[in-house]
């Protein structure tokens, strides 16, 4: 499961986009069905067919999935990303030249209210808490 999410640059700190660009970014988590989620890959792993009534249900039945528990990216809610090209092995077919992800787990920060940068982490994830002015981040980034 993932979500496609088209942003505008506000700044590009490094590399070939510049501000105004639109981008497409692709993030591992969404919104899918259980049907998607669960059905078809126990049918797979399983051989066990869902009764009508379970299909059903399953249809109807939303769940979002993330990846170690990491939020995707939200609307309205200005980040800072660090991306690369997005693979069509990895996602689909319908990424075009200005899709991109970000590089693994760590390749967001959420931009707060007092010009720190956050990294998202899930409910019980591992990764440590990481906040960074944005005057540090572009001395790491100019290194």
């Amino acid at each position: 499961v993932y979500t496609k999410t088209k942003v505008v640059v506000e700044k590009a700190y490094k590399g070939n986009v510049k501000t105004g660009d639109v981008l497409n970014i692709v993030e591992y988590g969404g919104i899918t069905t259980e049907e998607e989620f669960n059905l078809k890959g126990l049918e797979e792993k399983m051989g066990t067919k869902p009764t009508e009534e379970q299909k059903e249900k399953a249809r109807l039945n939303k769940v979002r999935i993330l990846l170690g528990g990491i939020p995707y990216s939200e609307l309205d809610k200005s980040s800072v990303y660090f991306l690369d090209k997005a693979s069509t092995s990895k996602f689909s077919t319908q990424i075009d030249n200005k899709t991109y992800t970000h590089i693994g787990m760590q390749g967001r920060f959420i931009v707060k209210g007092d010009n720190t940068f956050e990294r998202p982490r899930g409910n019980g994830n591992a990764l440590p808490e990481l906040k960074i002015t944005e005057a540090d981040l572009e001395k790491v980034i100019k290194k």
